[in-house]
């Protein structure tokens, strides 16, 4: 997987709009079906606000099964870990990373990546989750 660049970004904005709708709508608000009163994640709105959410892209790579999604998961926490984050926010920083042209049949490996690293986060004092669709 190859991470994007600004110039790369600029040409998939859906993608990430998607994305930034996704955070700012549905995560941001209470879900009945899944039983929420608050928000879906009550950590999202929070990040929004203090302008402490980053999205990234990566560009996926079908022939790298789930090692290189997991690999690209740690790649991501280290540059969470290398990052500036605005002051007195870090507790609400938040990086999101997007998987550019990842097939719908992928994203199980998604699931199985953030299985086989989430601990590992854990350790590091971080949450690692993943989303798609199913």
């Amino acid at each position: 997987m190859r991470k994007t660049s600004d110039a790369d970004s600029a040409a998939v904005p859906t993608e990430v709009d998607e994305v930034r709708e996704w955070l700012a709508v549905f995560l941001s608000e209470p879900h009945e079906d899944l039983g929420r009163k608050g928000s879906v994640c009550p950590f999202v709105e929070p990040a929004l606000r203090a302008g402490s959410l980053c999205i990234e892209t990566i560009r996926y790579d079908t022939d790298n099964h789930w090692h290189g999604i997991a690999d690209a998961m740690r790649s991501q926490m280290d540059n969470y870990a290398e990052r500036t984050w605005p002051e007195g926010k870090e507790s609400v920083s938040s990086l999101t990373t997007v998987l550019l042209g990842m097939p719908a049949h992928h994203w199980p490996l998604l699931d199985e990546a953030q299985r086989r690293v989430k601990g590992e986060a854990a350790r590091r004092g971080l949450m690692i989750g993943q989303f798609h669709p199913h």
